[in-house]
């Protein structure tokens, strides 16, 4: 068997090993792939761009040549460069985040803790406070004698709701608080009893919706409740 001639051709795109009987032979072909691999390529006319429409089937990765990859390729994707049919392809494939849903429970426990908010808000009265400041009033001794020794639960109603006002503006007491106010001064009133004094008269009180695990009467002394209880019941006799 004759000597075999090899010589490695390389250049900056591919890099071929050449083999053949002679080294003239080997060195003749060497030579002549070095040339081709140095004449520029011709490339054919552009042809005008068309816009391509494609439908995108959701959960399939999109496939793109190689040469789109660093266009199209979205931020944060997945590019994976394969061999299809003696030609390479690059999958894409794209990351997204998952949509975090809010649980029914969640739902519930949010418009709850919601509502509770809304209540603290609408009636954050203290019922010592209110008391306090029917006792320290310049009017105590009148009220004393006029509403609190005296049997009508009405007036007791208004004497607090009046004193509830001035202290804390406008906001609305349901009747548990007007209860609890009523026991610090000693003269406890059921909340039955004032729910029934106060719808019978409710021209002298602003009702509002007071938000709690259920919507619930509030209620605010108006103008004529203030005016009543200034000229009926903080004046001696």
């Amino acid at each position: 068997m004759g000597e075999v001639y090899r010589i490695k051709v390389k250049t900056e795109n591919f890099e071929i090993e050449v083999e053949g009987p002679s080294k003239e032979f080997v060195e003749t072909y060497a030579d002549k792939i070095m040339k081709q691999a140095e004449q520029p390529a011709v490339s054919a006319p552009a042809s005008p761009a068309v816009e391509k429409k494609t439908t995108r089937r959701r959960g399939r990765p999109r496939k793109v040549t190689e040469a789109e990859v660093e266009v199209k390729a979205p931020e944060g994707a997945e590019v994976a460069i394969t061999e299809e049919n003696g030609e390479q392809v690059a999958v894409v494939t794209p990351k997204t985040k998952p949509r975090k849903r809010k649980s029914s429970k969640a739902k519930a426990s949010s418009a709850m803790k919601e509502a509770e908010a809304s209540a603290q808000e609408a009636e954050l009265i203290d019922p010592e406070q209110v008391a306090a400041a029917i006792k320290n009033s310049e009017y105590y001794p009148i009220i004393k004698e006029k509403v609190l020794d005296a049997r009508n639960q009405l007036n007791k109603i208004l004497v607090v709701a009046y004193y509830i006002l001035k202290t804390y503006n406008r906001r609305p007491a349901t009747v548990g608080t007007f209860e609890a106010i009523t026991e610090a001064l000693g003269v406890g009133l059921k909340s039955s009893n004032i729910s029934t004094q106060i719808k019978k008269r409710l021209d002298l009180f602003d009702t509002v919706d007071v938000k709690r695990r259920r919507v619930v009467k509030g209620y605010i002394l108006n103008k004529n409740g203030v005016n009543f209880v200034e000229n009926n019941l903080l004046k001696a006799d």
